[in-house]
């Protein structure tokens, strides 16, 4: 089975360790205030008794801006919305932390002890083969916003999630096991399939919009404004379930009814048309252990979202001031 990674949404694979992205080092980060200090508030966001601490989420937050900027340094100028979405994005994988550490409790997944080291020596190795090429592997990990402390806490992150997936999904007797009748069952009652056009400029969304509104079908008009080439070639569709894209793009397609396009969607990346098409029993039993994987992540988000669904995180003073600009 493909790993179902949502803890891993985030986590740089070693390569990046040769990426330069200008950090200071640990202890120099901080939110900076209007009056030029910098602050560390520890933690950033408390879920219950789960914290969230700086270093952590200041990783999070910075590796993950670094990655939508490129080498645009005007990106979030360019693209105001980015900078919400930034933050949200950060905010769902700490809520995500928390839901995943509650199922590790509640499951009593753990890493054994010849686990831990087997992460051990899995650092050991990286560390000494990027030494033995010349680097300091302590400033790169500075470099990318990591201590070896975090990355070794990382790393045990991975882990566990593969450990507390097999547990859910795959071992004998797991409790969330799905037949290939049952999976071709949970995709037909809740997931959706749809076709989108894509464009950058609301404008250019309006104009596609007329055209359907007009008559022409909805092929036609993706042909002709679609900016999202991934779309062009996926003419069965794509099969998702809610929660799979923001929130604005999966309520509109799940209230739409077989045969039907939405009005303009926006979201942080752009505007958005859908059009929800028929299921097909025939395709999804034809790729099954694909979406079986799907399910078991449709069923993972839903665990872990229950898991932290009646407590209230409770935010550091200073986090209405993050910002990609104000957090170093």
């Amino acid at each position: 089975m493909t790993k179902i990674k949502k803890l891993a949404a985030f986590f740089l694979a070693f390569v990046l360790l040769l990426s330069f992205c200008g950090c200071s080092a640990k202890g120099e980060g901080g939110i900076l205030t209007e009056d030029g200090s910098l602050h560390r508030p520890d933690p950033v966001i408390r879920f219950g008794s789960f914290p969230i601490h700086f270093d952590y989420y200041r990783y999070l937050y910075l590796s993950q801006r670094d990655q939508l900027m490129g080498e645009n340094e005007d990106f979030f100028e360019t693209y105001p919305k980015m900078e919400q979405h930034l933050k949200d994005s950060v905010f769902r994988y700490c809520r995500y932390l928390a839901g995943f550490y509650a199922l590790l409790s509640e499951y009593d997944v753990f890493l054994t002890s010849d686990e831990q080291d087997l992460v051990d020596d899995r650092i050991q190795t990286i560390k000494e083969g990027y030494e033995s090429d010349g680097g300091n592997f302590e400033k790169t990990l500075k470099e990318i916003y990591l201590t070896e402390e975090l990355y070794r806490k990382l790393i045990e992150e991975e882990e566990l999630e593969t450990k507390l997936q097999n547990t859910l999904f795959l071992n004998t007797g797991a409790p969330f096991y799905q037949t290939d009748d049952q999976v071709a069952d949970y995709v037909i009652k809740s997931f959706c399939r749809a076709r989108h056009i894509y464009c950058e400029k609301e404008e250019d969304a309006q104009k596609a919009l007329d055209a359907l509104q007009k008559g022409e079908s909805f092929g036609a008009v993706l042909a002709e404004y679609n900016e999202d080439a991934t779309m062009e070639d996926l003419t069965d569709g794509r099969y998702f379930f809610f929660g799979s894209h923001e929130v604005s793009y999966d309520r509109a397609a799940f209230d739409l009814k077989a045969g039907e396009y939405s009005n303009i969607v926006s979201c942080s990346d752009g505007y958005y048309i859908i059009y929800r098409m028929e299921m097909e029993e025939t395709l999804i039993r034809a790729d099954i252990s694909n979406f079986r994987n799907m399910v078991y992540s449709a069923l993972y988000d839903k665990l872990l979202e229950e898991a932290v669904a009646e407590i209230t995180p409770v935010c550091c003073a200073l986090y209405d001031s993050i910002t990609p600009k104000t957090l170093r």
